[in-house]
């Protein structure tokens, strides 16, 4: 469980040919009603920190001003690469680096809530018939 929650929710994963996390990826998968994430990882160069919001002007799914923020730590000996969902990266060094780019609305609306969903119709009632014989 926690590889999946680096890997996809933080979206932190090293790089194929990195020895001791030398080179690494940090690629949000943003969903699931997700608008922030937050970790760490323990590395012979040293702590990786992530961290990840999603920021929008207002709750509408279409609002052209939503960002996504990742801020990560660096350890000596180590570079990093920032992708954003839209495709965008950064190539970073060590230290500790902030780097936003905009959302597109269709990667925002997922975030979104779900309508609730309709309410089950009510049974039918139970008919019964009372006569003369």
């Amino acid at each position: 469980m926690a590889r999946f929650l680096h890997s996809h929710t933080l979206g932190l994963r090293q790089v194929d040919d990195s020895v001791a996390w030398e080179s690494f990826v940090v690629e949000p998968v943003p969903g699931g009603g997700l608008t922030w994430a937050e970790g760490s990882l323990d590395t012979p160069n040293g702590l990786i920190r992530v961290r990840w919001d999603i920021t929008a002007g207002s709750s509408r799914a279409d609002d052209a001003s939503a960002r996504m923020t990742i801020s990560v730590d660096v350890p000596p000996g180590s570079r990093a690469r920032l992708v954003f969902p839209d495709g965008s990266a950064r190539d970073v060094g060590p230290g500790s680096v902030t780097a936003e780019a905009p959302l597109r609305p269709d990667i925002l609306a997922p975030l979104s809530p779900a309508p609730a969903p309709a309410p089950a119709p009510a049974p039918a009632p139970a008919l019964s018939f009372e006569g003369a014989s």
